[in-house]
């Protein structure tokens, strides 16, 4: 299901809440087109934000999940709301994810760790949540964008089912039996499935 072609609004962050965002995306002929589409046809799923479904052993990695999700969007679209010691402020996308200020400790506690040459990656300080990835070397048309991970997305947004997943990225690199799953949903219907009273003794929701 396409994301709204009307105005939209989603809010995230990290698990502590010391980082949270506001994503506000305008109406859909003023979203830059995407630079993961083949062909640029406009249609519903060629513009940003787009919903994502990543393979590469790289984002594997460095999030600790066999399927990262995340939405690719740009950076205008973007406010952080960052809790410091001593007060909270809102910074605009455009400044707090400047390139030059990637791998600064300039908006503690958001941190910055160089995944490699030219990739960073963002995470909360205070509880470890990896929030979003970000190059420095995007070509000169391209949009000025950023990619977050889509289950650091508020639940009551996450729910919207036009954010499930529209494309998958580095096929070629994925786990086969997570290909399988995505694919196909192949997964035996008999697996155990563990109530939540059973676990919420031990582990809190």
């Amino acid at each position: 299901m396409p994301l709204p072609r009307e105005p939209f609004t989603l809010n995230g962050g990290c698990n502590c809440g010391s980082v949270r965002y506001k994503m506000s995306v305008p109406k859909f002929e003023e979203r830059p087109i995407s630079v993961y589409c083949d062909e640029h046809a406009l249609s519903d799923q060629t513009r940003f934000p787009q919903v994502l479904i990543d393979h590469c052993n790289d984002c594997r990695r460095a999030t600790g999940s066999m399927t990262p999700a995340w939405i690719a969007t740009v950076v205008s679209f973007l406010e952080f709301s960052i809790q410091s010691t001593s007060e909270r402020s809102s910074i605009k996308g455009d400044e707090i994810l400047k390139i030059e200020n990637l791998g600064t400790k300039q908006f503690s506690p958001l941190k910055w760790y160089r995944s490699s040459e030219s990739k960073f990656r963002a995470f909360c300080e205070n509880c470890g949540t990896s929030l979003c990835y970000r190059s420095t070397n995007l070509k000169a048309d391209w949009p000025d964008m950023v990619d977050f991970l889509l289950g650091t997305i508020d639940r009551e947004d996450l729910e919207k089912d036009w954010l499930k997943p529209e494309r998958e990225m580095w096929w070629e690199k994925g786990i086969p039996w997570v290909r399988d799953l995505i694919r196909d949903g192949t997964i035996k219907e008999d697996l155990p499935r563990h109530p939540l009273w059973k676990m919420n003794h031990h582990v809190p929701s």
